[in-house]
């Protein structure tokens, strides 16, 4: 009996509106939480972890937060384009390395110099 091929879709089907426009809201959601934090330490020219001050998270971390949202919106807004594939890919990749090696720096006692440079 033979057995017919498997044939694959040519492109994914389409996603629903009401996915993509969260997406997209989710990515600017996060671009702007972390920008709004940057922008509050370079004008408070305070350290993240003074008493009084408003801060959220660290100057790594909102760095960090701020490259994943940007390879989401890359992803979303740009999906065609094989350049803003890689970009995406890369950014992801340096903030997943980053992660790691504040990981494993906090693991054996060693904070990573890099670290140290972005806190104030």
């Amino acid at each position: 009996m033979p057995v017919a091929p498997l044939v694959l879709p040519a492109s994914p089907p389409p996603r629903r509106r009401l996915s993509r426009r969260a997406e997209c809201a989710c990515s600017v959601l996060v671009c702007g939480i972390a920008l709004a934090n940057l922008g509050l330490q370079l004008v408070t020219l305070e350290r993240w972890t003074a008493f009084g001050a408003v801060i959220l998270m660290a100057r790594s971390t909102a760095l960090a937060l701020l490259l994943a949202g940007l390879a989401l919106a890359l992803r979303q807004f740009f999906s065609e384009h094989r350049i803003a594939r890689h970009l995406a890919t890369a950014l992801t990749a340096v903030v997943a390395a980053a992660a790691l090696h504040v990981i494993a720096g906090w693991t054996l006692n060693r904070m990573p110099p890099w670290e140290v440079w972005l806190i104030p």
